[in-house]
Formats: structure tokens, sequence, C-alpha cells
């Protein structure tokens, strides 16, 4: 185990050659064995260094970057997942990303800047699935009382809370050192999903509370945009004493019902309602 070891391992081109030669014969062992503890790879040809890259890649199934500032590197950094050129020459042809530092001191920086946005796509999607989510159960909420909201509030929404939120989730600088945690980089997750369907659920559960409260209120007044209590139509006659016959249009009603007028009146439609009698039109 290399956690036990009090030595370095380096590797020449021509050791690695080597081990090659007994990898091509069918065994893999002590590529991926000496591969596993070595730190130092020097003097590879540029098919060395490719290999190498593919080792740790294929035979070792890790995320491999690769640093280069020549043309003999140019096959190592197009087989790394991340290849960055330390020059303007031909390795910036093959690497994906090119620094004009001499040095490795921006490959942290590529890999914050990677992270940062890897985290920031993730979250716009969860804000944007979230927005989407909450305002869908607020719009079938207001369905149920036979209302919705007006084009200026939909224009309010969008352009003063939902457009700002993104513009700004989009600019977020990455942080200033690395962390040694590692963001999660599936977006169809157990993380990502639990969160945008438990705070959905939570946005909802507020919703009906308070349109439960509201309701509660003695001084609150539901004009006509409320959902009508009308439930049946029926015809109706008075006489010139005050009382009548109801006539129901509907089986689930009486086929008469007793009916007192303070003044005569020739006829109307009553509709039945949760609190009793509404009459609707008199004629």
């Amino acid at each position: 185990r290399r956690e036990e070891m009090d030595f370095e391992v380096a590797v020449t081109g021509a050791a690695f050659g080597q081990l090659q030669i007994v990898q091509r014969h069918g065994s893999q062992g002590p590529l991926k064995a000496v591969t596993l503890i070595a730190r130092i790879f020097a003097r590879m040809s540029p098919e060395q260094k490719q290999a190498l890259v593919e080792t740790y890649g294929e035979g070792h199934g890790l995320t491999v970057g690769m640093c280069g500032d020549g043309a003999n590197d140019c096959g190592a950094l197009k087989a790394a997942h991340v290849g960055l050129s330390l020059s303007e020459a031909e390795a910036s042809i093959a690497a994906p990303f090119t620094s004009s530092t001499p040095n490795i001191a921006p490959l942290v920086t590529l890999m914050r800047e990677g992270r940062a946005a890897l985290v920031t796509s993730i979250s716009c999607f969860k804000f944007m699935a979230l927005y989407s989510s909450i305002q869908f159960i607020t719009v079938l909420r207001l369905y149920q009382v036979n209302t919705n909201m007006s084009d200026m509030q939909y224009l309010w929404i969008d352009l003063c809370l939902i457009f700002p939120l993104a513009v700004t989730m989009g600019r977020t600088h990455a942080y200033n050192k690395l962390s040694r945690y590692k963001p999660n980089g599936r977006l169809i997750s157990f993380p990502v999903l639990s969160s945008v369907l438990g705070q959905t659920l939570i946005a909802g559960t507020f919703q009906a509370l308070a349109a439960w409260w509201t309701f509660q209120v003695l001084h609150f007044h539901c004009d006509d945009t409320c959902p009508a209590q009308v439930v049946w139509q029926a015809e109706v006659s008075v006489s010139d004493s005050g009382s009548g016959s109801v006539w129901a249009s509907s089986h689930e009603l009486p086929q008469s019902l007793a009916l007192h007028s303070p003044a005569p009146v020739a006829g109307g439609r009553l509709g039945v309602g949760g609190g009793g009698w509404m009459v609707e039109e008199w004629y």
C-alpha cells in the first residue's frame, strides 16, 4: 500500500516501455501496479505519454488531467479528460484550455472555475424547475376559486423576480480556493431531485395553508370571481299573496318547494347555494 511506503517511485521511458511489452503479452498486473504507486514519469516519448494517460483513465477509471507545452504532448492532451496547454504553440490546438503562464498554477484555477460552472449550472436548473412547479401550484390553486393572476402580475414575476435572479446566478464567481468537497456532477440524481421535490412540497403546503387561513378570516369577502354558489336552477312562480311553487330543473331537487316573498312578483330564476336560496333574476 502506498500509505505504508517511505519512498517515491520514478519511472523512465525505458522502464515504461518494458512494462508495455509485458502488457502486450497478456499481463496487465505489472503496469497497473507500478502506475498506482509511481508519481514521477520522465524521459517518455509522445506515444508513451498518451499510453500513460490512457492507463490512468481506462485502466484505473480515474479522471485524468494533462499539462503540456510542446508538440510532443498533443497526443496526451487529447487523450486526457482535461487538457491544459502552457503555450500558444502546437499544444494549444490539441488542448481545450490554454494558459500563457509557463507553470502548472493555472491548473488549480481551471479546477475551481470548472467546479463553479458545474455547481452554477445545476443550481440554475433547480431554480427554473422550482419556479415552474411553484407557479403551477399557484395557478392551480387560483383556478379552484375561478380566478387567475393578471398579465401585469405575470410580467412582474418574470421581469422583477425571476430574470434578475437567473442573471445573477449565472454570474457567480468561483470560490477563492479549491475545496475538498467534490460537487455532484449528475443532473438526474437523488440530491438534485429530492431538493427540487422537497422545496416544491414545502411551497405547495404553505400556499394551501395560506388559502385556508384566508377563508377563515371573518372580514374576508369573496366577490364574483369566487366559485358560483349556484348548484341547481329552478323556475319560480309567485302568486299575489307572496307564496308560490318552485319547479326544479334538476332531478336532485324536490318537485315543488314553498317560497315566501316579501312582495308580489311575477316570477324568476332561483339558484340553490350553500347558504340557502338565492334569487338570480326576476322577471
